[in-house]
């Protein structure tokens, strides 16, 4: 079981973190997992427990923290980042008490916990060695997340009372998912159901519109961060992504390649959004694994080269 840490408190809202050794003797370099949930729901516990990842960074000596964050629309992106930024903070002046070196982190981000990674690759000092984004995005300003998504405009239409409805009158730190119940049925993920029918989500979460105020979106756009200073990143996506356009990663990759920063952009051939979450540590040491298996593995051996 991991160790359960609160590091940093606004107002009534805490935020926690879960420290999940390495099975080697430390001090252990650290991942840092954000976890995804369109930084609209979820919490530390959506992916990092169970993902294959983290239990073979385990075995090879890596640790894990796994935190909250302030989630959107109640807390808008300049304070999430803030939020990441205190949690590499305590990794630095906390860590050691849990046998953490936090001098030698990473960064790994499901969905939206890759786009907050990839803005961490730029916002960060010190800089996190490696950036491991699953499925993320470095442009909240695009086409697909500004006009009405083809996919979500194909599910039944979910009111703007409705999701108003979902709104929390004060931060909020999580908002767990129920799995005995259907994912569209839970009132935050309803929320951006609702805002991905739209095409409204940059402004819920900065409180402006990209079409009004883009200048306003440009420090929390990962890929206009990157310079040649920028941390080594690999990028997985499954190239039938229904929620996240593969060609995110891919254009991201570009713009890593033009200024010689080193990455690795993986695809995995015809699979959707958090296709790593069904992966097993059993999948990735089979004989021949599957191409979302062999990702994962990819995930593990990257963060050993640079936390090494």
């Amino acid at each position: 079981m991991p160790e359960t840490v609160t590091y940093k408190q606004v107002g009534d809202c805490a935020l926690q973190l879960d420290v999940y050794p390495s099975e080697r003797p430390g001090p252990s370099p650290v991942v840092l997992w954000l976890h995804g949930g369109a930084l609209m729901f979820g919490d530390r516990t959506l992916g990092a427990p169970t993902s294959a990842i983290r239990q073979r960074c385990a075995e090879v000596g890596i640790a894990t923290v796994a935190i909250d964050y302030r989630l959107a629309p109640e807390t808008k992106l300049p304070h999430i980042l803030a939020d990441v930024l205190d949690a590499v903070w305590w990794l630095q002046q906390e860590g050691h008490r849990f046998n953490l070196d936090g001098a030698r982190f990473a960064v790994l981000g499901q969905s939206a916990g890759g786009y907050l990674a990839l803005l961490l690759g730029g916002w960060s000092v010190p800089p996190p060695k490696a950036v491991v984004s699953l499925y993320g995005y470095g442009d909240v300003t695009g086409a697909w997340y500004t006009t009405p998504s083809r996919h979500y405009t194909s599910l039944p239409a979910v009111t703007e009372d409705e999701a108003r409805a979902a709104l929390s009158p004060t931060p909020l730190s999580a908002a767990p998912l129920d799995f005995t119940l259907p994912l569209t049925a839970a009132p935050r993920y309803r929320l951006y159901l609702y805002t991905r029918q739209q095409g409204c989500w940059p402004d819920y979460a900065l409180g402006v519109s990209p079409q009004t105020h883009p200048e306003a979106f440009a420090p929390y756009c990962p890929v206009r961060q990157v310079t040649a200073a920028y941390p080594p990143t690999l990028l997985l996506h499954g190239t039938a992504d229904t929620d996240v356009p593969c060609a995110e990663s891919l254009a991201l990759a570009a713009v890593l390649q033009g200024v010689g920063v080193p990455h690795q952009l993986v695809t995995v051939p015809e699979a959707d959004h958090v296709f790593d979450l069904l992966v097993t540590p059993e999948a990735m040491a089979a004989p021949e694994p599957s191409a979302a298996a062999q990702a994962c593995t990819t995930a593990v051996a990257f963060l050993s080269k640079y936390l090494g």
